[in-house]
């Protein structure tokens, strides 16, 4: 709705995403974080998740993504139940 209300992000993209609307609502305060129980996803020790690799690094969440586009960044969606973790 955002996008076809005529709005734009402030940086970066030209369009809203999900993830910025999510990020967005958490900060004002609209909903909290859903953390996901550890027990659910199984990960090796060499594994991130792409937000604790943007902290890890201090990169934007557009650098990881070109990376997984070009090769560079190897990654996997993991799905629980109807949810995308």
């Amino acid at each position: 709705m955002l996008n076809e209300e005529g709005w734009r992000p402030a940086k970066r993209c030209g369009t809203f995403n999900a993830a910025m609307v999510a990020a967005l609502t958490v900060r004002m305060g609209l909903r909290t974080r859903r953390q996901t129980p550890a027990t659910l996803v199984q990960r090796q020790s060499d594994e991130w998740t792409l937000g604790e690799l943007s902290h890890l690094l201090d990169m934007p969440a557009l650098t990881r993504f070109s990376w997984l586009r070009r090769g560079e960044l190897q990654a996997r969606q993991v799905m629980s139940q109807s949810h995308r973790l």
